[in-house]
């Protein structure tokens, strides 16, 4: 006896859901176009893992940065080997920080504080690489001198 050939089998054989989507043959679940994934901007905790993890690898100290009775802080605090600190805000690619945001980095900027933001792993990384070259200036004595104590 011959299979009746419904809508849905014939989807099947061609490899399309109702939406006219391409689906798995094996799984049944929708292929999804890679390119139009690869054109969709990273999250910012993935971007922000990235710039975490090349401070680190620099050698810096990468905390995250939050305060409970203050909103619109950056996201994260680095620290290099000598001590030189910045603040690091990160966004989705293509936006920006939000007015409240803006204003707390100019607080802390107008504090002689080292702050940026970016929307993209080399963006962070270069704020990341000015903080070195700042640490690089920062002078240490091996020895402190411990007799005026």
């Amino acid at each position: 006896m011959k299979r009746q050939v419904t809508p849905k089998r014939e989807r099947q054989r061609l490899g399309v859901d109702k939406r006219g989507k391409n689906i798995h043959p094996v799984t049944k679940m929708p292929i999804f176009d890679e390119a139009a994934i690869k054109a969709k901007a990273p999250l910012e905790k993935v971007v922000e893992g990235k710039v975490r993890a090349y401070a680190i690898k620099q050698g810096c100290l990468c905390r995250k940065f939050t305060s409970p009775s203050q909103r619109s802080v950056p996201d994260r605090i680095i620290i290099t080997p000598r001590g030189v600190v910045g603040f690091l805000e990160m966004k989705r690619k293509g936006k920006e920080p939000t007015p409240s945001q803006y204003k707390e980095q100019a607080l802390l900027m107008g504090r002689g504080c080292n702050v940026a933001w970016s929307d993209c792993f080399e963006g962070g990384k270069a704020f990341v690489d000015k903080l070195m070259a700042l640490d690089a200036l920062q002078f240490v004595d091996d020895e402190p001198d411990l007799s005026d104590l």
